[in-house]
């Protein structure tokens, strides 16, 4: 029989990461602790900055070619909690809180909804 409960964590990044390499080592540290200590299967990781607490993605924590990198932080939290918490770890990345550079091609770009749409509130 499945067990349709599953225990997940979510982890927000901007509290893991410091620009003293030795705090942010000592945050990642008592982050797996933790981890390993609520025994989650999943841990869903915040792969983006939002330091301002608003919602919008400022940077991202892993490199990339449209937004800006506050730290290349992803990919070493994700490895230490895969081999040392034995959790499966996934990205967690909003689609709609992006607010790209103004030097990017792409910031010029209008997107917006017709009458219709399935944001459209008459149709919620």
């Amino acid at each position: 029989m499945i067990n349709p409960v599953q225990r997940v964590v979510h982890v927000d990044m901007d509290y893991i990461y410091d620009p003293a390499p030795k705090q942010q080592e000592a945050h990642l540290g008592k982050l797996i602790d933790r981890i390993k200590d609520l025994a989650p299967r999943v841990v869903y990781l915040q792969a983006f900055a939002d330091p301002k607490g608003n919602g919008a993605v400022d940077a991202v924590y892993f490199p990339n070619r449209h937004m800006p990198m506050r730290a290349d932080l992803f990919s070493r939290v994700s490895w230490q909690l895969k081999t040392r918490a034995k959790v499966e770890v996934y990205a967690w990345l909003p689609m709609l809180s992006y607010k790209l550079p103004a030097n990017n091609p792409a910031a010029t770009h209008l997107v917006q909804s017709v009458a219709g749409a399935p944001d459209d509130p008459r149709h919620l």
